[in-house]
C-alpha cells in the first residue's frame, strides 16, 4: 500500500513543477522580492553570520507565530539536544528538512522566510515542547512554577490573537474602493507611498486603469527589523502630500504593521484624510518639515 503513495507524491510533485514552477528561479520580480532570504553561503561576514541568527530566531515569529523569540529559540535549541541524545532517529528526521531548505536556499532555490516554511512549524513546535519538557523535569524541584511561566509567556500572545480573529475574524480585502478614492481625491504633485503588500493588488487596479499615474514608491517588507520602516518613513520628510495605501495588513506575533507605520508618521506631519475598507486603508498626511 505504501507503493500508492510513493508514486503519487513525486509525480504530483512533477506535475506541480512543470506547470507552475519551473519557471520561478527566473522571475526577475520574485528573485527581487526574496532577495533576501537567501542564505549567505559560505559566510564570510559578520553581515552574513548575522543572517543565518536572524532567520533562526525569525521562523519562531513568522511562520510558528511566537513573540518571544528568545524564549522559543532556547526551547528548540534544548528540545535538539535532547532528542540528539535520546531518539537521534527522529533527531535527524527532524532536522534533515530545516538542513535540506537551508541548502536549497543557499542555492538560491528556495527563500529561508515567512510562508514559505509552514512545512517546518510542525517540527519546530515539537522541539520547543521536548525543550520545555526538559526544562520542566531540569526544574520542577527547584523552581516548580518555572517552566509553566515560559509556557505562559510563550502562548499568551498566540492565544490572545486567535481569540481576536474569532471575535472579528478577517473575511475579505476591498482595495478597490481606497485606490478609487486616492484618485478621486488626489491633487497635482501628490505622491503615493505603497505598503509592501499592496503592490501586487494596487497593480491590477492601475493596469484597469481605475487610477491614473501618479508619483509612486513601494516601501519594503521588513518584519524582523521595524526600524528600516521608520527610516524609509524618513525619506518622505518635505514632502507636501503623501496618500499611504495599505492592503494584506501584517498582524501577526503581536505586531500590527499598520499602527508601526501610522504612529511614526503621526510624529513626521499632519493627517490630513482617511479612508477605509474591509481589509484595506489609505491615508493622507503632509510631511513638509517647513511646517512642523
Amino acid at each position: 500500500m505504501l507503493a500508492i503513495p510513493g508514486i503519487l507524491w513525486p509525480a504530483s510533485f512533477l506535475l506541480s513543477f512543470l506547470v507552475s514552477l519551473r519557471g520561478l528561479t527566473h522571475d526577475a520580480v520574485l528573485l527581487d522580492y526574496w532577495q533576501g532570504a537567501f542564505a549567505p553561503f559560505p559566510p564570510l561576514s559578520g553581515a552574513d553570520v548575522r543572517w543565518f541568527i536572524d532567520s533562526f530566531l525569525g521562523i519562531f515569529s513568522d511562520p510558528v507565530g511566537l513573540t518571544l523569540v528568545g524564549i522559543a529559540a532556547v526551547a528548540a535549541l534544548v528540545g535538539l539536544v535532547e532528542f540528539s541524545s535520546k531518539h537521534f532517529a527522529r533527531f535527524v528526521l527532524l532536522l534533515t528538512p530545516l538542513v535540506a531548505t537551508l541548502a536549497a536556499s543557499a542555492l538560491h532555490r528556495y527563500p529561508f522566510r515567512g510562508r514559505l516554511l509552514l512545512f517546518l512549524v510542525p517540527s519546530l513546535i515539537l522541539l520547543i515542547a521536548a525543550g520545555l519538557e526538559r526544562i520542566h523535569t531540569q526544574t520542577s524541584e527547584t523552581l516548580p512554577y518555572f517552566s509553566f511561566l515560559l509556557i505562559g509567556l510563550l502562548f499568551l500572545n498566540p492565544l490572545l490573537d486567535a481569540g481576536s480573529g474569532l471575535i472579528r475574524p478577517r473575511t475579505k480585502e476591498e482595495i478597490k474602493p481606497v485606490v478609487r478614492y486616492v484618485e478621486n481625491h488626489r491633487q497635482d504633485g501628490d505622491v503615493l507611498y505603497l505598503y509592501y503588500a499592496a503592490l501586487r493588488p494596487f497593480q491590477y487596479y492601475s493596469a484597469r486603469h481605475l487610477i491614473a499615474p501618479m508619483d509612486e514608491i513601494t516601501g519594503v517588507e521588513s518584519r524582523q527589523n521595524w526600524v528600516s520602516y521608520r527610516k524609509e518613513l524618513d525619506q518622505l520628510r518635505g514632502k507636501k502630500r503623501v496618500w499611504i495605501l495599505f492592503s494584506h495588513i501584517y498582524r501577526g506575533a503581536g505586531v500590527d504593521e499598520e499602527r508601526i507605520f501610522l504612529d511614526h508618521l503621526d510624529t513626521l506631519g499632519t493627517r490630513l484624510d482617511s479612508s477605509r475598507a474591509p481589509g484595506a486603508s489609505v491615508y493622507l498626511y503632509d510631511l513638509d518639515s517647513q511646517n512642523h
